[in-house]
């Protein structure tokens, strides 16, 4: 299917990096309308009174700290958005300063396409072992999987265990084990 076609360094079907939200939202018939939205930026803002009558739980040094750290967390996240969507499939789709910026899809989106093998339904192994050889290859590290050349990390299909044992995880295991694909966006380098 055309609109669960994943392209690398680029975007999933009609969804491409660089979209403003309103652009996004052209398509809300094939990834699901009312996304839930979440804006990072302006949690210090907030602070005091998210804790509600917790806050009196701390000292007046601990809150100063929490809440500095609240405004560095701020700083460093300002422009960030986060919109769920979960109408056909699990996609999560992240905008840095408005732009889209990566797309991270749920192994329930059975339609969910890369060069022609369809993500969800074939041996983990198989297409990490394919885009490990397509990108030259890749990191590593517990169960996330990064192919940068092609912006894409991959998490869930493969796990270490105790002796840093590479394990990969089957397609027919149960009850089965969450995976996400998500590509990303070479800015986000």
């Amino acid at each position: 299917m055309e609109n669960w076609t994943v392209k690398p360094n680029r975007g999933l079907g009609q969804l491409l990096f660089g979209m403003t939200q309103s652009d996004v939202s052209q398509f809300n018939d094939i990834y699901g309308a009312e996304p839930f939205v979440k804006e990072y930026g302006n949690s210090a803002d907030d602070f005091l009174s998210n804790l509600g009558e917790f806050a009196g739980f701390f000292s007046e040094d601990v809150l100063q700290g929490a809440e500095q750290a609240s405004r560095e967390f701020d700083a460093s996240t300002a422009g960030l958005i986060d919109e769920t969507r979960v109408k056909f499939c699990y996609l999560r789709l992240e905008y840095e300063n408005h732009l889209l910026s990566s797309i991270t899809i749920k192994n329930d989106c059975y339609n969910l396409e890369l060069y022609g093998d369809k993500v969800f339904e074939i041996p983990s192994r198989d297409i990490l072992l394919k885009l490990q050889s397509m990108n030259s290859g890749a990191l590593f590290r517990n169960d996330e999987v990064v192919f940068a050349k092609l912006g894409l990390l991959l998490s869930g299909f493969y796990y270490q265990s105790a002796g840093n044992v590479g394990k990969f995880h089957s397609v027919n295991q149960k009850p089965e084990r969450e995976r996400f694909f998500t590509l990303f966006s070479q800015s986000q380098l």
